[in-house]
């Protein structure tokens, strides 16, 4: 029998928190780019590294790394986003905007989820 002691520390990992987790936009026009601002933050205690940001629903890209360059965020750090959502069509609007980055609260794929809803006319 083998037995061990000591203390293991966690491997440092990023983790996300947006806000506000839902968006409610209100009545907004058809068309015309609605702009929102979330704030993330990196709660862990490693750099957040952050892909992409882009709908589940509506096959829109709002942010690409392969673009403009990975978003990193430092430990206990946060950072403003701005994206603009540009419906196409009148109707109740509800999207999934997905947050892809190496935090370990974002699910097996890393991808982070965000709620959108608005009324569009």
């Amino acid at each position: 029998m083998i037995t061990l002691s000591g203390v293991v520390d966690p491997v440092p990992m990023a983790k996300i928190t947006i806000e506000p987790r839902k968006v409610k936009l209100g009545t907004i026009r058809m068309n015309i780019e609605k702009p929102m601002t979330l704030t993330i933050s990196n709660t862990g205690n490693a750099p957040l590294t952050i892909t992409r940001i882009y709908s589940k629903r509506h096959d829109t890209i709002y942010y690409d790394a392969a673009e403009k360059g990975e978003i990193t965020i430092a430990a206990g750090k946060s950072r403003k986003i701005e994206i603009a959502i540009k419906p196409q069509k009148a109707r109740r609007l509800i999207d999934v905007i997905q947050v892809k980055c190496n935090a370990r609260n974002a699910g097996a794929k890393g991808i982070y989820k965000i709620l959108a809803t608005a009324k569009v006319e």
